[in-house]
This record gives structure tokens, sequence and C-alpha cells, in this order.
């Protein structure tokens, strides 16, 4: 198991069939760019309702995928959202993208 992504228990929630994983894996790295950009956006406008909704989907999408690392720092933003930090909310940001480029370049080996 990867920290980043862990490959058998996505493989397992999904009755060990592996095309499907592959076509989940693509249709995540296809969306996950305009979800993370959703989530940059909001903050920038300092929209904190919008915020918390995008890194609530983005974290969602996360989890579905096995990428716990990555939810947890959704999660994170999403709860420093609702909590007004918007300092916080810029630090977790970049970790949170430093993140999905790590997952991206694990999922595109998979």
């Amino acid at each position: 198991m990867s920290a980043i992504f862990d490959r058998e228990e996505m493989l397992d929630r999904l009755g060990g069939d592996a095309e499907l994983l592959g076509d989940i894996i693509q249709l995540f790295l296809g969306e996950s760019p305009k979800m993370l950009q959703g989530v940059r956006e909001a903050s920038e406008r300092d929209d904190l309702v919008t915020l918390q909704r995008t890194a609530h989907t983005l974290k969602g999408a996360l989890l579905n995928i096995s990428a716990p690392q990555a939810a947890d720092v959704a999660a994170r933003i999403e709860q420093a959202g609702r909590d007004g930090q918007r300092e916080r909310t810029q630090e977790l940001l970049q970790r949170l993208s430093d993140e999905i480029n790590a997952l991206e370049e694990v999922l595109a080996a998979v």
C-alpha cells in the first residue's frame, strides 16, 4: 500500500474489477485539476461557503479513489473554511496541490 494511493483497498471495493479501477482513475485524472482549481478560486475570492463545498466535493472524490493523505488535507481546508481561518486555508492549499500532484503521478503509473 502506498500512503498516497491504496490500490488494494480500492480494488477490493470494486470487487477486483481492474478495468473499472482504470476507468475511475482516468476519470479522476481528468476531473481533479478542475476540482482543485475550484477550491483555489473560492479561496482567492474569499468565498468561504463555496470553499467548504468544493473542498468537501474534492475530499469525497479523493476518498473514493483511496487517497487518504490528500483527502485529509481537503478535509482540513473544508474545516478551515468553516472556521473562517483564511490564512490556514492558503497554507493548506499549497499542501493539497502538492499531494494531488504526487497522487496524479502515482495514478498515471497504475
